[in-house]
């Protein structure tokens, strides 16, 4: 093998699939395979759950493959300060050139890195890399990270005329929509399981906007029996998926309120992170006339009590608690203006929405410390 390179291409390919090498007892997972082409390199790493594969243009001299730790030609490449990286491999020594540099580390043989299955008979649609990354980061934060409820570790992904995105930790759910186009609609519903480190992977390797000027070609997604692929751009995504049964997360979503209560999501998440700064672990929510009042108390070991009031239309009074960080990362994962307030009494679970988008949150209520306000007719 040997090939010359960009030195900031080099370091940009290897940063996108470094990320799932190593930390296991294999030492061969610790490397990132590399293939010379003919006219490009390829890299890839694994843990064995996740395969991240990409293709950098390369002027390759002389073909070859072989396995070198991930971390340390990282590191390497990325400590460089020449233009260009010239890259040799003879026997069992990879050699990094770049300026007056000169590095020598020893190599693994391709034969002993594990390759990624091959697939079989996939389900394909494809997606706008932008709108698939919005619909996982707009309902990530939802996931459980109890590792005893394994198949909650996980982002529900529903295809059936519109792919669907689901994550639940059994005390919060969120909800969101993308469109597939209508020539890639399944007759039967498509549904998997994405295990919460694969769609932290995806967070981190798709784009958050789509350019104006030159758009990103789509995402392309197979889908397998117990595994998925995902192929944009110069990287290849493949992971195992969770096998079980998702819980029925449309049992419960409450069926919508007539009355919801519009508010600013700015001004009610500004009001919500100034209360948590006393570190309380539930704040409440009273509604009375045209006023919200956000009420937060601190620990036993630091007395002390904070309330932000809020401006909003006229509706019945009630009181009712949440966690406070559960609303804190809802109103987050969103960036509409206002949000809309389901809810119906003291012991419902409170829905969020936005005007005009399939988004939705649903957020279990706690245990008021106070006597329940009973509801009342809203006064007139």
């Amino acid at each position: 093998m040997k090939l010359t390179i960009p030195r900031s291409d080099l370091t940009k390919a290897l940063g996108l699939v470094r990320s799932v090498a190593g930390g296991s007892s294999l030492p061969i997972l610790g490397n990132v395979a590399i293939s010379a082409l003919s006219t490009h390199l390829e890299l890839t790493c694994t843990d064995l759950d996740i395969y991240i594969r990409t293709t950098v243009a390369a002027g390759v001299t002389e073909k070859g493959e072989c396995t070198v730790n991930a971390g340390l030609f990282f590191n390497i490449v990325n400590a460089l300060t020449g233009e260009a990286v010239e890259v040799e491999q003879a026997n069992d020594t990879l050699t990094i050139k770049s300026g007056s540099s000169k590095y020598n580390l020893g190599t693994l043989e391709m034969k002993e890195f594990p390759s990624a299955p091959e697939l079989k008979d996939p389900v394909t649609f494809e997606l706008p890399q932008a709108k698939l990354r919005a619909v996982l980061a707009s309902t990530a934060f939802c996931h459980s990270d109890d590792e005893s409820r394994y198949v909650l570790n996980s982002s529900l992904l529903t295809l059936n005329g519109c792919l669907t995105a689901v994550s639940t930790d059994g005390r919060r759910l969120c909800l969101d929509e993308a469109e597939v186009a209508k020539h890639q609609q399944q007759k039967e519903p498509v549904e998997l399981i994405v295990p919460v480190k694969t769609v932290k992977e995806l967070l981190r390797l798709l784009p958050d906007t789509e350019p104006d000027d030159a758009p990103r070609g789509p995402c392309e997604v197979s889908v397998m029996d117990t595994s998925v692929q995902f192929k944009f751009g110069e990287v290849t995504l493949y992971s195992k998926l969770i096998e079980g049964t998702y819980p029925n997360y449309k049992q419960v979503i409450p069926q919508d309120d007539p009355n919801p209560v519009p508010i600013g999501r700015s001004d009610l998440l500004k009001a919500l992170k100034r209360i948590h700064i006393l570190g309380a672990d539930h704040c409440t929510l009273e509604f009375e006339g045209q006023i919200l009042t956000v009420n937060a108390r601190g620990d036993k070991t630091c007395p002390s009590e904070a309330w932000e009031t809020l401006m909003i239309p006229r509706v019945a009074p009630m009181k009712v608690a949440f966690t406070p960080q559960y609303l804190i990362e809802a109103l987050e994962a969103i960036e509409d203006d206002e949000v809309l307030l389901h809810l119906t009494d003291s012991t419902s679970p409170l829905v969020l929405k936005v005007a005009g988008k399939p988004w939705l949150c649903v957020i279990m209520p706690r245990r008021l410390d106070a006597p329940e306000t009973k509801k009342e007719d809203a006064p007139k």
